[in-house]
């Protein structure tokens, strides 16, 4: 059987996390890879250990804009996508204080691991999701269960600006989840429309804070996940069992027992026990 030819993205924007992807991207096996890695300052340890790990990767500095998502667009624009089968992207990602991602309270490291562990949390990981998207020819994208969001109703990227660039490309699917925070493996195919002319590369290149909203990436952040439904494809989650027992554990004690006022006023406590109120 033919190995199949997987194109590796990787964003180095945090330096300090060089390490931890060198260590994931050795779980990359079963098929043939380029890695491609961009950066926006140089870091010369950082890239003498990316070359040292794997010799032939491919390095491109780019400008400070468009986070993660634009140096992705413009590593797809540099190559002939029919030479690869399937797309692996990555990025670092900063640490968080105290966030709600899709129903789990988290903090520092949470949502980035959690993306790339979907992915390539090991040899074997790797090696599965290779494997459905071998065997199931429907599938183009898989991530992580846990990061795949509804689309929401307040934001412009989840609005009109989306809607502006799925008319601008011509997309006519409804589709309405996408793969928050952007690490995902999937066809190669699906992402031929990103080497259009259509999309403006000077849509990304305002400068921007982190964590801001309503910016042209943030629109892109959703489309790359809601191509996959335009061109045919379904979409595969990975479930992380881990963390969803640990949450239905906590659910389950917080019902069999707790604490809380009832009023603000009187100060008075609800005391549930084996899920039976009462009140001191």
């Amino acid at each position: 059987m033919t190995l199949k030819k997987v194109l590796v993205h990787l964003h180095l924007f945090y330096y300090n996390q060089t390490d931890y992807f060198i260590k994931k991207l050795k779980n990359i096996t079963n098929c043939n890879w380029d890695l491609f890695v961009t950066f926006v300052e140089e870091d010369k340890n950082s890239i003498n250990k990316i070359k040292k790990f794997k010799p032939d990767t491919i390095f491109k500095k780019v400008e400070n804009y468009g986070y993660d998502i634009y140096p992705f667009i413009q590593i797809i624009r540099s190559v002939n996508l029919d030479n690869y089968d399937y797309i692996l992207k990555l990025h670092t990602k900063n640490y968080q204080e105290k966030l709600w991602l899709n129903g789990f309270k988290k903090s520092g490291y949470w949502w980035r691991n959690e993306l790339v562990d979907s992915l390539i949390k090991n040899k074997i990981r790797f090696i599965k999701n290779l494997n459905y998207l071998n065997k199931h020819p429907k599938t183009g994208f898989i991530c992580s269960k846990i990061m795949l969001w509804e689309l929401g109703t307040k934001f412009a990227e989840d609005t009109y600006l989306l809607e502006d660039e799925l008319k601008l490309l011509d997309f006519k699917t409804k589709y309405k989840k996408y793969c928050a925070g952007t690490m995902f493996i999937a066809r190669s195919d699906i992402y031929k429309f990103l080497q259009s002319n259509k999309i403006d590369s000077n849509k990304f290149s305002q400068s921007l804070k982190t964590k801001s909203t309503g910016t042209i990436a943030h629109a892109y952040e959703r489309i790359f996940t809601i191509a996959t439904n335009e061109y045919g494809y379904s979409v595969h989650t990975i479930k992380n069992y881990k963390a969803y027992f640990i949450k239905y554990i906590k659910t389950f004690l917080k019902y069999l027992f707790s604490i809380q006022h009832s009023d603000k006023k009187d100060k008075n406590k609800q005391i549930i026990i084996l899920g039976l109120e009462i009140y001191i």
